[in-house]
């Protein structure tokens, strides 16, 4: 591949890490003068840390892990804004954003929950509580619309929050616990038993 086109493609991609608000280091061809030298060589981005500017908040900094995991989740445009400051948890931090929270422990990494299942999981007392910290990111259960129980799950330490069909497009939260193993949920054709 043309070295001067990656050069460029670089160059680009500090630019709009740098408007998105990442801060960005471009190490120097240079050392001697501490000025990137011109030359052909790719400069190097290293990612130090991820500042966002919220109107009404102020300036959020970001864990890099919730950075990456709010970007990998489709950024403002699925989370939408913080909606406050990053708070620590235990062994963890909570980043609440308008549309959902990210929970980030360096034992689980971060984990997304959003809807009925952040509103079942925070109802059950958050991270804080007996469920303990997320160590999924919600999940599909039963894909298929005519079985009983089809909807989505995510499970934490200490148990599952699901969100599930009863029948009819009727949905119910559970909370499920390891502590007390059960059958577990099982699909089931609509009218079955």
């Amino acid at each position: 591949m043309n070295t001067k086109l990656i050069a460029r493609a670089a160059a680009a991609l500090a630019a709009l890490l740098i408007a998105i608000g990442i801060a960005v280091v471009l190490w120097p061809d240079n050392k001697q003068s501490g000025h990137a030298a011109r030359s052909t060589r790719a400069p190097s981005v290293v990612v130090t840390s991820t500042t966002m500017h919220v109107s009404g908040v102020g300036d959020v900094a970001l864990p890099q892990t919730i950075a990456d995991k709010y970007t990998q989740f489709g950024g403002n445009d699925v989370l939408g804004a913080p909606t406050g400051q990053p708070k620590q948890v235990g062994n963890g931090t909570v980043q609440a954003f308008t549309r959902g929270t990210i929970y980030s422990t360096q034992r689980f990494g971060a984990h997304v929950l959003t809807g009925e299942i952040l509103n079942t999981y925070l109802a059950n007392g958050g991270p804080a509580g007996p469920l303990g910290f997320p160590i999924s990111d919600e999940f599909r259960v039963c894909d298929n619309p005519d079985e009983v129980h089809a909807g989505w799950g995510a499970e934490t330490e200490y148990g599952w929050v699901w969100w599930l069909d009863t029948g009819n497009d009727r949905f119910q939260p559970y909370v499920t616990w390891k502590s007390h193993p059960q059958e577990g949920i099982r699909c089931q054709r609509v009218g079955e038993r």
